[in-house]
């Protein structure tokens, strides 16, 4: 199995795909903020990882972004995300008297990388959709920010990440006409 691992430029991967796809050979792609990616080799990988990155996409790009990565997938090869979930952000805005860095982190993303775009699972599962995409799950998770207290006392905050997996709706299609003995 060969698995793509998209990442933001100059960050190291989190070795999440090696977590997902224990025994598959895992390529490392930088991605520049905003989605910049040089073109994928159509129908080079198995499957996809974009953990943290699609959110640095500008809005109106992202299912052209979205789009260009399935070119990248074999048939019935899948897609996985993993992104912030800004319902849980909008539902702190709304819990507590002021924003913490963890909130406006997820929200805006750091000064090394700007969060461009936001999601909730059925903003996700659309943008996927109008990538081409069926999903396969979408689901929500937690996700450990790890920072400061205005003490400067080592503090973790479990927030929560939105993680998706979408295949190529064309190929499903293909694969029910054959099973149903249709050309």
């Amino acid at each position: 199995m060969k698995v793509l691992e998209l990442t933001i430029e100059g960050r190291t991967p989190a070795a999440e795909a090696a977590e997902i796809f224990a025994e598959a050979e895992i390529e490392t792609r930088e991605v520049a903020p905003g989605g910049v990616i040089a073109p994928l080799e159509p129908g080079a990988y198995d499957a996809i990882l974009a953990a943290h990155v699609l959110q640095t996409v500008p809005r109106k790009d992202v299912v052209g972004e979205l789009a260009e990565w399935v070119q990248g997938l074999v048939p019935g090869g899948a897609l996985h995300l993993v992104v912030p979930d800004m319902m849980w952000a909008a539902l702190q805005m709304v819990h507590e008297a002021e924003a913490d860095q963890y909130v406006m982190g997820v929200l805006y993303g750091s000064a090394a990388v700007e969060h461009r775009s936001g999601f909730t699972v059925g903003g996700l599962r659309s943008a996927m959709a109008a990538a081409g995409l069926a999903t396969q799950q979408a689901r929500v998770g937690p996700y450990e920010l790890h920072g400061h207290s205005p003490e400067g006392e080592d503090e973790t905050v479990i927030a929560r990440q939105i993680y998706a997996v979408g295949l190529r709706r064309a190929d499903l299609e293909e694969a029910e006409h054959a099973a149903r003995g249709e050309d």
